[in-house]
């Protein structure tokens, strides 16, 4: 295949709804007339369509692709060391393989085993900050590591292939193949809904892929802080109990408490000020009072009424729930 359609055919990959020719022009830098070209001089190549268009915009014929075998050819294998790197890394912690044949593997992506071996040194000066590291032993790569720190590192290549930094549910979907995202996002606005949560949009997604690394893990766990307020313990208990039942899996108690953890750092109120002031400690409540009198003295800006000192405690109590926690909340705005 030529490469000049390597590009569209690996971002349609991705996805499993049709997406609009304004977004894909927009991520892969081509004319929509363009895209209409190459669109169809690659279905001209097959007797069946390997991307299929309608008014709402096109994708991938996955099926086709398949049973074409399409992305075993050279010419879609990862090319670079980042690709590289996401594949390798995906093979450990998406379809957990404990091992990789050297040789096998050196003949899958069509590099030589001295290569290989340069690419595992660089990816451990790269990824020592996350208490992971790549060994050969027996001529057999391994990923030596925690439940946390491979967590962490499946979060972060994740997030390096999001276009522009952004996750997006087709993505998810993809990824994380087993499981239906779209179910997962319907069951945590539905619980947020009835019990007057909201997590905003950049949170939604994030709050997602963790809840998806906690779902596809059965591995050892970390000893996460189990502690929530009772205010939100009916709606953590109805979402666990949702995940099980529409999933088919059943958590344990270390899954349970970190699946609580991510939900406690993320989630918003929108219940009236009395509430919050019963759902909040009073110590938010002083350092909101504190920062308001620093702002009016040095900069002569009232920000003293509920509408602003309501959320901003339930929001630092947030943010010192994830900080306790160590959770992260990535935004790609951000450099």
């Amino acid at each position: 295949m030529e490469e000049r359609y390597r590009h569209l055919i690996e971002y349609l990959y991705n996805f499993d709804n049709y997406i609009t020719s304004d977004k894909i022009a927009k991520e892969i830098h081509l004319s929509k007339r363009t895209i209409r070209n190459y669109v169809a001089e690659i279905n001209n190549n097959f007797e069946e369509k390997i991307i299929l268009s309608d008014r709402s915009g096109y994708k991938l014929n996955h099926a086709m692709v398949r049973k074409l075998n399409l992305l075993n050819n050279a010419d879609i294998l990862p090319q670079n060391f980042d690709q590289r790197t996401n594949y390798l890394i995906k093979i450990f912690l998406v379809d957990h393989e404990d091992t990789i044949d050297l040789y096998e593997y050196s003949e899958r992506i069509l590099m030589s085993v001295s290569s290989i071996k340069a690419d595992l040194s660089k990816l451990n000066k790269l990824y020592k900050d996350l208490d992971v590291k790549f060994k050969i032993r027996n001529n057999k790569i391994i990923l030596i590591g925690n439940e946390v720190a491979k967590k962490r590192l499946l979060s972060k290549i994740i997030r390096s292939e999001a276009p522009r930094g952004y996750l997006s549910v087709d993505m998810l979907n993809h990824i994380f193949s087993g499981y239906d995202v779209n179910k997962i996002v319907k069951i945590l606005t539905d619980s947020f809904k009835k019990y007057g949560y909201y997590v905003n949009e950049l949170n939604e997604l994030n709050l997602i892929l963790h809840i998806l690394i906690v779902i596809d893990s059965h591995q050892e766990h970390s000893n996460s802080n189990c502690f929530y307020d009772n205010h939100e313990d009916q709606l953590i208990k109805d979402i666990i109990y949702q995940l099980e039942d529409n999933l088919q899996c059943s958590f344990d108690v270390n899954e349970k408490c970190e699946i609580a953890t991510l939900l406690t750092s993320a989630i918003n109120t929108q219940f009236d000020s009395d509430h919050v002031r019963d759902t909040v400690d009073e110590q938010y409540f002083q350092i909101v009072r504190e920062c308001i009198k620093s702002i009016a003295d040095n900069y002569f800006i009232d920000l003293n009424h509920t509408e602003f000192i309501v959320p901003f405690a339930f929001h630092l109590k947030s943010l010192m729930h994830r900080y306790q926690n160590n959770i992260q909340i990535f935004n790609p705005l951000l450099p």
